[in-house]
């Protein structure tokens, strides 16, 4: 699904990583570099930015994105970010004209990232549920059971 929100001559389309239009978090690992790609459709220079933020927290942190290719009328940006803890996290694309009365461009959604253990990549996770082990049929089972 491509996404666009623009102001002026700027407009920002096909984040990437984005699950479903947003619909559900992306994974990533503690230490592990999170990288993040925009298009921006623009005929002047432009500053981007990723921003990023533990859900929940007010203020976001910003890294620049660095310029990567020239697809047609777009230009790539990429960035990237190392979160140090387990959580939510949030992040988004701001970008800013070089014309200084224009107010910058967001992309039109905060998307999440879920940050794990480095052995959430290669560990199993198991549930049991002890009502369904019951011995006698018809009966919830027990943790003796």
């Amino acid at each position: 699904m491509k996404q666009t929100k623009s102001l002026g001559t700027v407009a920002i389309r096909n984040l990437n990583p984005e699950v479903d239009g947003g619909k559900y978090p992306v994974k990533t690992e503690v230490n592990r570099e999170f990288s993040v790609e925009a298009e921006l459709a623009s005929s002047e220079p432009v500053k981007v930015i990723l921003k990023h933020r533990k859900k929940g927290d007010r203020v976001w942190k910003n890294t620049r994105m660095e310029l990567q290719e020239h697809p047609g009328n777009f230009v790539r940006y990429r960035g990237s970010v190392c979160f140090d803890k387990t959580g939510i996290y949030e992040y988004t694309v701001e970008a800013f004209s070089s014309d200084k009365a224009s107010k910058p461009v967001d992309y039109e959604r905060v998307l999440e990232v879920f940050v794990e253990p480095e052995v959430a990549r290669f560990g199993a996770w198991y549930e049991l549920f002890p009502r369904s082990q019951g011995r006698i049929p018809g009966k919830s089972g027990t943790f003796k059971d």
